[in-house]
């Protein structure tokens, strides 16, 4: 089946990011990553077949995250423990 874009899929949807790596996830959080943007920011990814853009960002000390989309639309981030957030737009 051919992938379709998140906005194609319903409108306008987030998802729960694609699971990060556990090694990856403890490897930022002990300070030892090289290369953090290959963890965090915004990259393309998919999720259940839906392509769509992948947003993560690291708060060790945050309850909760968002995301603010062009247009000022504001987008709760899924928390996937030890501080880091995503969210697939």
């Amino acid at each position: 089946a051919e992938a379709v874009s998140a906005a194609e899929a319903t409108g306008p949807v987030t998802l729960p990011p694609p699971p990060a790596a556990p090694h990856d996830v403890a490897r930022l959080a002990a300070g030892d990553v090289a290369e953090p943007h290959a963890l965090l920011g915004a990259h393309p990814a998919m999720a259940d077949g839906i392509a769509g853009i992948l947003v993560r960002t690291w708060h060790p000390d945050a309850e909760r995250a968002e995301c603010v989309a062009e247009g000022g639309r504001v987008i709760p981030m899924h928390a996937e423990g030890r501080g880091l957030f995503g969210v697939l737009l």
